[in-house]
């Protein structure tokens, strides 16, 4: 295993304890012991994604999960994931999935039920 790779695993191992914290890439970085632009190098090169990808891929992944197998109001798990306005993980939302919280939940909801 190179050093990249293992750099890479304390990069997801550290955004899957801080993700819920919205914090800056230099945050990871600075863990990691490495520059801002070094890691977004290592990240793109090992894991095909920037650092900011790979942080919005897991906050994603985690409203997914909230919205299709819990009864959590879309309001609580944007609180939940760190947001501090519903409307703006609404829009992050939309913006990454192509559609609002609501229908998202409501069409794979409706698609597992089938």
């Amino acid at each position: 295993m190179t050093i990249d790779s293992r750099r890479v695993q304390a990069l997801e191992t550290l955004i899957a304890a801080h993700f819920r914290e919205h914090r800056p890439v230099g945050f990871y970085a600075g863990k990691i012991g490495v520059s801002v632009a070094q890691l977004n190098r290592i990240a793109r090169q090992e894991a095909g994604a920037s650092v900011s990808h790979l942080l919005a891929r897991r906050l994603v992944d985690a409203a997914r999960r909230d919205l299709i197998f819990t009864p959590t109001p879309v309001q609580a798990i944007a609180y939940s994931l760190g947001f501090q306005d519903p409307a703006y993980f609404n829009r992050f939302f939309r913006r990454q999935t192509g559609t609002t919280p609501g229908t998202y939940r409501e069409t794979e909801r409706r698609r597992l039920a089938a």
